[in-house]
C-alpha cells in the first residue's frame, strides 16, 4: 500500500513498471518497456515513450532509484543497467550477470520540467534475455521522489 506517500509534501513521487517483460538483445542497448505505473502523484508517465517526465512547474533535486532484473540462469560478462536523460546515458550500473541478477542503484539529481528518465539494459549472454518483471515481487522499475524544489 503506497497510500501514505502519495500527495504527500515531497511530490511528485513515481514508480513506473513494465506491463510486459521486455526483451534485452544480446550485445545492445535495449530501452526497457517502463509503460505502467505503481504509482505516479503528478502523472509524469509517457506510457508511450516508456519514460518518466517531470511534470511542469515540478523542476528541483530528486532521489531515484532503479532495479533491472536480468531473467537468466547464464552467467555473463558485460550487464549494464542505465537510465538516461532527454534521451543520453546519465547514471550507469556495471556488472557481471549472475544466475538471475538484479541490478539496483540510487541517485541524486536536479531535473527540470520536461526533462525526462528512460531505463536501458546491456546484456552478453550471446542470446537475448528477458528484463524481468514479477516474481515474488517487483523486479524491473524506476522510481523517484522530488526533494526539494
Amino acid at each position: 500500500d503506497y497510500s501514505l506517500i502519495k500527495g504527500g509534501t515531497n511530490t511528485p513521487n513515481f514508480m513506473i513498471r513494465q506491463g510486459t517483460a521486455t526483451s534485452l538483445a544480446d550485445g545492445t542497448r535495449t530501452k526497457v518497456e517502463l509503460n505502467t505505473a505503481v504509482f505516479d502523484t503528478d502523472s509524469g508517465l509517457d506510457a508511450a515513450n516508456d519514460r518518466w517526465t517531470v511534470p511542469a512547474g515540478k523542476g528541483g533535486t530528486y532521489f531515484i532509484t532503479y532495479t533491472l532484473r536480468f531473467e537468466t540462469d547464464v552467467d555473463f560478462d558485460g550487464a549494464n543497467a542505465l537510465v538516461y536523460k532527454n534521451g543520453a546515458a546519465f547514471y550507469s550500473l556495471w556488472g557481471a550477470g549472475r544466475y538471475y541478477n538484479s541490478f539496483s542503484s540510487s541517485f541524486i539529481a536536479v531535473l527540470a520540467a520536461t526533462d525526462y528518465l528512460e531505463m536501458y539494459g546491456l546484456q552478453n549472454t550471446g542470446g537475448a534475455v528477458n528484463a524481468s518483471t514479477s516474481d515474488q515481487g517487483l523486479q524491473t522499475f524506476l522510481g523517484g521522489v522530488r526533494l526539494t524544489t
